[in-house]
């Protein structure tokens, strides 16, 4: 395995690291922003047995793999529970591997926030984390005339979270700080604000480029360490799906989808000829490299310039096993330009929203 440096004072970690989302299956999630939300999780991952989350997390350990990151809201915290069961279970001590979680957009005022991430470290039968994360901007948590069940009246200053993450980091529950899903705008800001952070894990892959446009070397000039997550966008670039229509409705839900999906909130027209044109087009790089379409997105994702480390989910340990080929098989210069020409009109179509889910009037990406 190749091992990366977390921005310019995080830890080493593997080039992929495993995503948890999918822990425990299809359990309540997103509930934090009312049923609304709730709803448009069901039905994403289906079922997920203990048994193959134990398999999926011993695999990874013996492959390398040490990085594991998981949320509070993944499962309502069952995704934690579990995951803290499956390494107490593996016998591999605490310093052999690194835990990230994230707390919620909701749960970032500090009283609030430190109750949370003491929830965490019990569900997770930890005495700190390695990287703490604030899993959105709490202008997410906001409420509005669209979304009226979020909870929260008014942001939460980001130097107050910031601080108390501080003060976290400082009593040792927690190693190093890290961002979800922050833009340009709310990097400037944690830099003007002062506090270190190691990361900002945001979308990133062949069908999500929006970052190439600015944050990305933001982050690089700042020495914040890029964590990519939905590289495969939901299996799109797994070769599994040749249409949208046969994409379950629960992973149809992002910009790249029609609003006539069922459990998509955004209202934009989608990308869904083009979407799919571009993976026609991965997949017939793949095959004239001979290697599988998920390997070589994958790859793709590694060999970008200022990329640290890819959150690969998987359900089961020969699932993860069958992509850890993309860290040490490079692609050459030829077939990178091949799969950036492949993926251009996406890019330039999405624009500068970064937002997976939200158009630019409601993004909570800025």
């Amino acid at each position: 395995m190749e091992y990366r440096q977390l921005g310019k004072d995080g830890p080493m970690v593997p080039a992929i690291g495993l995503g948890c989302f999918s822990f425990g299956g299809d359990k309540k999630t997103g509930g934090h922003n009312g049923a609304q939300m709730e709803a448009l999780h069901n039905g994403v991952w289906g079922e997920q047995s203990d048994e193959a989350t134990f398999s999926t997390v011993n695999a990874a350990l013996a492959s390398g793999i040490n990085f594991f990151d998981t949320a509070e809201m993944y499962g309502d915290g069952y995704s934690e529970e579990v995951l803290g069961r499956a390494l107490k279970a593996s016998d591999y001590a605490r310093d052999k591997y690194m835990v990230a979680t994230k707390v919620s957009e909701t749960n970032l005022a500090p009283a609030v926030l430190r109750a949370h991430l003491e929830a965490s470290l019990a569900r997770l039968q930890l005495d700190y984390i390695d990287v703490c994360q604030i899993h959105w901007h709490s202008r997410a948590g906001v409420r509005s005339a669209t979304y009226p069940e979020r909870p929260l009246e008014a942001e939460v200053p980001l130097e107050e979270t910031l601080q108390e993450l501080a003060k976290l980091k400082a009593e040792g529950k927690i190693k190093h700080i890290g961002v979800c899903n922050f833009g340009p705008s709310d990097i400037r800001e944690v830099l003007r604000i002062g506090v270190p952070i190691v990361s900002n894990q945001v979308s990133y892959g062949l069908l999500w480029r929006g970052i190439e446009h600015e944050l990305l070397q933001l982050c690089a000039d700042n020495g914040i360490g890029i964590m990519a997550w939905g590289s495969l966008q939901q299996g799109l670039l797994c070769g599994k799906f040749k249409t949208a229509d046969d994409v379950p409705p629960g992973r149809a839900r992002n910009r790249l989808f029609s609003s006539a999906r069922p459990q998509q909130r955004h209202g934009e027209a989608g990308l869904e000829t083009e979407t799919f044109t571009a993976v026609e087009e991965i997949r017939k790089v793949a095959a004239e490299v001979a290697r599988p379409m998920a390997e070589v997105s994958l790859a793709w994702v590694l060999q970008q310039p200022n990329m640290t480390i890819c959150l690969m989910g998987a359900r089961n340990g020969d699932q993860l096993k069958s992509n850890l080929p993309a860290v040490e098989k490079k692609l050459d210069d030829a077939t990178i330009a091949k799969l950036n020409t492949a993926t251009d009109d996406v890019k330039e179509k999405l624009g500068t929203n970064l937002d997976p889910y939200e158009t630019q009037a409601h993004t909570r990406i800025v």
